[in-house]
């Protein structure tokens, strides 16, 4: 493997679809994927916002990526490298990829002034907190649980249990 990672520019957000849509579906999130919407919202948030989308390549081959953006904590403003996804497509998984974007993502954050860096685990349907794979991978590398969320829907795709 040849793995590279880069920004993805606002012209090659349509690269994107093949894990935008992998993510959407994996997680079965409600509602109804729209890559229209997608390449909309972070084109808003690449121009308007500290945001980035870094992407893993193996060579040509696009295998993954993980959006960004920094914003200021909602207590003290505080910068903050939030993770907005992050998503490997399944054949690029059991490697350092995953990680090397993590490692980017905290050198970009970290190059923007953030303080603070914020993962999120959206849980697999079936998958509790108590029983998160990666809760060791985070923990070593000095992150720690903050959150549970829940979603419910409200009309559209309902959420599985």
């Amino acid at each position: 493997m040849n793995l590279t990672i880069r920004p993805l520019t606002i012209a090659e957000l349509p690269l994107c679809e093949s894990f935008a849509r992998g993510f959407f579906e994996e997680k079965k999130l409600p509602g109804t994927f729209s890559m229209e919407t997608f390449i909309q919202n972070w084109t808003a948030f690449l121009t308007q916002y500290q945001a980035t989308i870094l992407t893993l390549w193996d060579g040509p081959d696009l295998l993954g990526g993980l959006g960004a953006m920094i914003t200021p904590d909602l207590f003290d403003g505080r910068l903050t490298a939030t993770e907005m996804f992050w998503y490997l497509k399944p054949q690029a998984r059991h490697g350092l990829g995953a990680f090397k974007l993590v490692d980017e993502f905290e050198a970009w954050g970290d190059s923007k002034g953030a303080v603070e860096f914020r993962l999120a685990h959206m849980l697999m349907p079936g998958e509790s907190p108590a029983t998160v794979k990666l809760a060791p991978i985070y923990k070593r590398r000095k992150y720690r649980a903050l959150e549970v969320s829940y979603i419910k829907s409200n009309g559209g795709r309902p959420c599985p249990s």
